[in-house]
């Protein structure tokens, strides 16, 4: 073990780069903790395996080959020297939460008054995905996102120009979908693609039966089959079923759902069962008041799904509650939850798939709706994150003009808009009324709905 990095000081250490993080390194800079610090020396550190982050809502795009790595990623680097903290880029291999330290890279160890976890997740692999991947098989795992695009391409090359690949997608969630839709981009009409998912009923992780049979109808659509089972093991060059049968790949995408880090599984945090660091809806840790997760390797209360929004909407309750507890720790005070605030996940989110030719599906309230100005919004939605930790300033949020008309116009700017059209205002105008006016956006689904039941009885 190599001697600590620095000697005692009032520190703050942030483990990963994730979307919590980023809005907390840029909005807990060194100035306004100086403001709180009573003349006390502190430091802020950013520990992070990469001097870059991908904003995963992107990474199909990229996968695709329409959105360069650099154009989808957060250069943390930057952010740490505009807002005085000091990153450290390397791998934490331990923590010894009893002791306030972390390893680094298994050679040196860091002391903290303070430490925060958003490190994303790990895939939770398939029966036989390691012993496969021991032997050369071509498998990409979903998680880390980091390698996801340069494993893919090493892959297809090797497989040459003129290879008609088997390409096999195991889970029909939203990552499983969106990457079985961005590699039909890339591959263009040759390759077979087949996604293999245990429910049907929840494609794209749309829980509406409508926005999961939108997803279907778009598979069909772009020549994606779906099969419907469980992968039971998974061999150098194919992959067996639990009835038996079994798919020959050239390709297999993994994307089954997430686990916590392996490496955190030999710390003394307090995991659940899946290996995630269990939480408060404050997301400290009630077993160690000094720690703090968020994002996919939080454990949060109740059942709340790993995804990119809730790691982005965790971010200004992180950085409530961090600097809180910073003020607690200068003041010589245990960090006590009563004095933190509690993150409330959204009931409704709007949920956005990116599909192929330039298209999306959208889903909220229960409306589904699909077209390019879904991609559209959904661009906007994204470059509007990365550009916030950039010098490209934009503003933070894109209102489109008020909503004047009545339920029935409303429902049918939404649900018959142009597929191929790309401006979103109109739509975005209905959709900010019926979040502002429940009356209005109930009259809305009632439309929406004897809408959808006409159509099928038809």
């Amino acid at each position: 073990m190599g001697r600590p990095l620095e000697s005692e000081v009032v520190r703050l250490v942030l483990v990963g780069g994730g979307h919590s993080h980023q809005q907390v390194v840029q909005s807990l800079g060194r100035s306004s903790v100086e403001s709180v610090s009573d003349g006390k020396r502190f430091e802020l550190v950013l520990v992070s395996d990469s001097k870059s982050a991908m904003y995963s809502g992107m990474v199909p795009s990229v996968v695709a080959g329409g959105v360069p790595d650099e154009d989808a990623s957060v250069e943390l680097e930057a952010l740490c020297r505009a807002s005085g903290w000091r990153l450290i880029t390397g791998r934490v291999t331990d923590v010894k939460a009893a002791q306030k330290e972390i390893e680094i890279d298994g050679t040196s160890t860091l002391s903290y008054d303070l430490i925060s976890f958003d490190v994303g997740s790990e895939t939770r692999a398939l029966n036989g995905t390691e012993a496969a991947m021991k032997e050369g098989a071509n498998i990409v795992l979903t998680r880390p996102i980091r390698d996801l695009r340069g494993r893919i391409d090493e892959i297809l090359a090797s497989l040459g120009p003129k290879r008609n690949a088997k390409v096999v997608v195991v889970g029909g969630g939203a990552a499983g979908s969106e990457l079985a839709f961005a590699l039909r981009d890339k591959l263009g009409n040759k390759g077979q693609i087949t996604v293999i998912t245990s429910d049907t009923n929840r494609l794209g992780s749309f829980t509406n039966k409508r926005a999961s049979a939108t997803v279907a109808a778009e598979f069909r659509e772009h020549n994606i089959s779906l099969k419907q089972g469980k992968v039971s093991i998974v061999d150098i060059d194919f992959v067996q079923m639990l009835d038996r049968s079994k798919m020959q790949y050239d390709l297999l995408v993994i994307a089954t759902g997430a686990q916590g880090a392996r490496w955190m599984q030999k710390t003394d945090l307090d995991l659940d069962p899946h290996g995630f660091i269990r939480v408060q809806a404050n997301l400290q840790s009630a077993a160690n008041p000094e720690v703090f997760a968020s994002g996919d390797c939080a454990a949060f209360p109740g059942s709340l799904p790993k995804a990119g929004v809730f790691a982005v909407r965790m971010g200004p309750i992180l950085l409530k509650n961090l600097r809180s507890s910073l003020c607690m720790v200068f003041q010589g005070q245990a960090v006590k939850s009563a004095h933190l605030m509690d993150f409330k996940p959204q009931m409704h989110m709007l949920s956005l798939l990116r599909t192929s030719d330039g298209m999306a599906i959208g889903s909220k309230w229960g409306l589904v709706f699909r077209g390019r100005w879904v991609r559209s919004m959904k661009n906007k939605i994204d470059r509007q994150w990365i550009n916030r930790f950039t010098d490209q300033h934009s503003s933070s949020g894109f209102l489109g003009p008020t909503f004047r008309g009545h339920p029935v116009e409303g429902a049918s700017i939404i649900l018959n808009a142009d597929v191929l059209q790309e401006n979103f205002e109109d739509q975005l105008s209905v959709l900010d009324k019926m979040a502002e006016d429940a009356n209005f956006r109930q009259q809305v689904i009632n439309v929406a709905d004897n809408v959808f039941d006409n159509v099928n009885s038809n």
